[in-house]
This record gives structure tokens, C-alpha cells and sequence, in this order.
């Protein structure tokens, strides 16, 4: 789904799984998990004082507020303007001191209109598979002071729970369930150098999200590999079947996640 390394051999379905978003926005935003602010400080170098951020495909926001939160200034990229707008209206919600730190920038990973060397730190939530790397990588690069970091994160669903490995297999992503051998310091696509950077650090934190059987429905809608489904309706009766087989006699389930983090230095 949206939350793994997507491969760029198959452009057209790339591409629809990449614009599927915006459509959904108000959903993404309501049910896609928060990113607390222990893990968004480890990712952002771990600082003593205020940031300038560049948080790239940034969506609804989600990790954008979490930036935020934490008192440094956040400019969030994304080339949704309709996921641009829900976090215009999130970040209009939020205590006016924390919004006033967030602007929004139309735009891609491969092409930044940033200026050379003007944030402290690239964050990149959920989204590093949807650029091409090869672009992007300089792009980061380019805009990051020396000492800045770059970060990028995912969420994978925790392996502790057997019903996420029947989830996996109902919409069709069985690699979402954590897996040693192809997350965290294995994943040897992430464990490779980027052009400007060191070596990469890598921490896993653990998550969980409490949902009802009907916003596990809307979250498994919000999954981009569920939403281009021809079937997508077929099988999110099967994800609400699961769940309410998971939940029974609670109203509520918990859906736990492995994040799973990674932090590079600009040399």
C-alpha cells in the first residue's frame, strides 16, 4: 500500500496509486494514525531549539502539526492541493501559536522551490516511496544545511497481532506486517547511502491507534492499493467482517504499528 517502497517499474499504476489521495483528504486526515512527538523529535536530529523543517509530501499534515508541536517552523510540500487544504483547515484548529508555524508549498521531492542550504532538516513521513530517489535525494540534499538531517519514516503493522497477517491478506498487502527480515536495519533499500548524506541511523517506536470497526473500514478505504480497486467495495466488507470479528463484544480494537525510522546526516 501507500506505507511501503513502492517500485517505479509500472508507471501507470504508480502513478494512479500516488494521485489517489486528494480525493480523500478529509478521510485520510480523520483516520491515518498521528505521529506522536518523541518519535518526530528523534527524527529531527534530536535538537535543543527551534527548527526550520521542510516537511516533504506532508498530506493532511499529520507529522506536519506533530513539527509543529514541538516549536520549530514547518513549511509542508505536497502536490495535492486538496490534501494542502485540509491541513490549511487542521492547522487553523490548532492553539494559534502552534499553526502560525506552518505554511504550505505546492510542489514535488524532485523539484523544491527552496532556496540552497535553508532548513535545518527533510522530513519525510509515510511518502519517500513516492518520489523517485534519484532526484529526490539531491533535491534534500540541495536545501539542507550542512549538520541537518534528512528523516523518513513508516508505519508497519505490528507482527504481535495474527489478525493484521488476515488484514494483509484480504486488501492484498501482506508486507505491510513488520518483518525483521525485510524492515528496520535489512531493508538494505534504505540502508544505502544518499548522495550528500552519512550513513543512515535507524530506531524502530512503537504505536497504536484505537479505532471502531467502522473507522478501520475508513481507514483500509484510505489505503491507496484498496481505493484504485475495482472490488474496493467487496473487500472493505471483508475488512469490516475482520473487524468486527477482532472487536466482538468491544466497541472499540487496536490497531498496533511498528514505526519504523530512519535519520540521515548532512555532511
Amino acid at each position: 500500500m501507500d506505507d511501503h517502497r513502492t517500485e517505479f517499474n509500472d508507471p501507470t499504476t504508480v502513478e494512479a496509486r500516488r494521485t489517489s489521495f486528494g480525493a480523500g483528504a478529509a478521510t485520510y486526515d480523520a483516520v491515518r494514525p498521528r505521529w506522536p512527538e518523541p518519535t518526530v523529535h528523534w527524527l529531527v536530529g534530536e535538537p535543543d531549539g527551534p527548527l526550520r523543517v521542510l516537511d516533504l509530501g506532508a498530506g493532511t499534515g499529520l507529522g506536519t502539526r506533530s513539527i509543529a508541536a514541538l516549536g520549530h517552523e514547518v513549511t509542508a510540500v505536497d502536490p495535492s492541493a486538496e490534501m494542502l487544504a485540509a491541513l490549511d483547515l487542521a492547522s487553523a484548529a490548532l492553539p494559534r501559536e502552534v499553526g502560525a508555524r506552518i505554511t504550505t508549498l505546492l510542489g514535488r521531492g524532485e523539484e523544491l522551490d527552496v532556496p540552497d542550504a535553508s532548513h535545518d532538516a527533510v522530513t519525510c513521513f509515510q511518502a519517500w516511496h513516492w518520489v523517485d530517489p534519484d532526484l529526490a535525494g539531491p533535491e534534500c540534499a540541495r536545501v539542507v544545511r550542512p549538520g541537518g538531517v534528512l528523516a523518513l519514516a513508516w508505519n508497519s503493522w505490528s507482527d504481535r497481532e495474527p489478525w493484521l497477517r488476515e488484514l494483509g491478506e484480504v486488501v492484498g498487502t501482506p508486507e505491510m506486517v513488520w518483518d525483521p527480515e525485510r524492515h528496520g536495519a535489512t531493508a538494505t533499500d534504505q540502508t544505502a547511502r544518499i548522495g550528500g548524506f552519512e550513513a543512515p541511523e535507524n530506531i524502530q517506536f512503537g504505536l497504536e491507534q484505537t479505532l471502531t470497526v467502522e473507522e478501520l473500514v475508513l481507514l483500509a478505504s484510505s489505503w491507496s492499493p484498496v481505493a484504485v480497486r475495482d472490488d474496493r467495495d467487496a473487500v472493505l466488507d471483508r475488512v469490516r467482517a475482520l473487524g468486527t470479528e477482532v472487536a466482538g463484544d468491544e466497541p472499540t480494537l487496536v490497531f498496533p504499528y511498528v514505526s519504523d525510522c530512519w535519520r540521515y546526516r548532512r555532511r
